[in-house]
């Protein structure tokens, strides 16, 4: 994996963590543990060797979203007329994760000295500043934010984005779960 990358592990999938570099690394797990606890499947299985010893490194795995492919990806998009998410979150695409059913993946681009409307939706996320700084409002209270930090933006609030940099963050969010059950709703304020 490298700096920008978003790597699935979908349960039941061998996987460990590793970091062999000399320089400081920075990753984020998000898991649906709030739902798998209460739908009570949980289930952990050590690996028989531990640690995997025949590790092949395949850099074109499906299971891999690479920083230079959500790049071009987000190039793409923000190049399409009568772009729709721009209000919310300026250039957005969705990650294709078949194997996640219950976690989507956006990864927003955000221009520099952007604010977006704010809205408000039935979805819980989190983001994740892979560059840039900016705010977050979240009800009531506001969040600065810099490349690295995490916010957890809970189901139901007014939230409200807005940049001092160019930015890019990637959401997680349940919203492909809501949508789902049929329980999403989005309301966006002027």
């Amino acid at each position: 994996m490298e700096t920008g990358d978003i790597v699935l592990t979908p349960g039941g999938c061998w996987h460990g963590h590793g970091h062999e570099g000399t320089e400081q690394a920075f990753w984020f797990d998000c898991l649906d543990i709030p739902l798998v606890h209460l739908l009570e499947p949980m289930s952990v299985e050590e690996h028989p060797e531990g640690w995997e010893s025949d590790v092949i490194e395949e850099v074109d795995s499906s299971m891999r979203f690479s920083w230079q492919e959500t790049k071009l990806m987000l190039q793409k998009r923000a190049a399409e007329p009568g772009l729709t998410d721009a209000d919310l979150f300026g250039t957005t695409i969705e990650l294709q994760a078949p194997s996640m059913p219950t976690i989507g993946i956006k990864v927003h681009e955000i221009s520099k000295n952007w604010t977006g409307k704010a809205y408000r939706h039935n979805a819980s996320s989190i983001l994740v500043a892979l560059s840039g700084s900016g705010q977050t409002s979240i009800s009531n209270q506001t969040y600065n934010w810099n490349q690295g930090d995490v916010m957890a933006v809970p189901m139901g609030n007014r939230v409200m984005h807005a940049t001092n940099e160019g930015a890019v963050l990637v959401e997680l969010t349940d919203e492909k779960l809501m949508r789902y059950c049929g329980f999403y709703k989005l309301e966006i304020f002027d």
